[in-house]
């Protein structure tokens, strides 16, 4: 548990000092200069809660297939005229 509290702290300025210590202009350098930056920007994230919501949702919606997915607003007047939610799925999918 210490240990995962640990990874999800943000680094300080002498753990960024470290991560980019002796690099230089050179392309793998920047490479892993840009891995160093990529990996502190993603603990940064993972500090905030609202955050990690975003992106589980963003993944989600990227997992989703174009199938399933429904126009909500059809959804939506379907189901105020008194149809059950997944009989309009079913059908707006059917119809599409």
């Amino acid at each position: 548990m210490q240990q995962k509290k640990q990874e999800n702290k943000a680094p300080d300025k002498d753990a960024k000092l470290k991560a980019t210590a002796g690099l230089s202009t050179e392309h793998t350098d920047r490479t892993v200069a840009q891995h160093n930056l990529k990996d502190v920007a993603q603990k940064l994230l993972a500090l905030n809660p609202v955050t990690v919501e975003l992106f589980k949702k963003a993944n989600t919606t990227l997992e989703e297939d174009d199938e399933d997915r429904v126009d909500e607003t059809a959804l939506q007047q379907v189901t105020e005229m008194s149809f059950p939610e997944s009989r309009a799925i079913k059908d707006l999918r059917l119809n599409q």
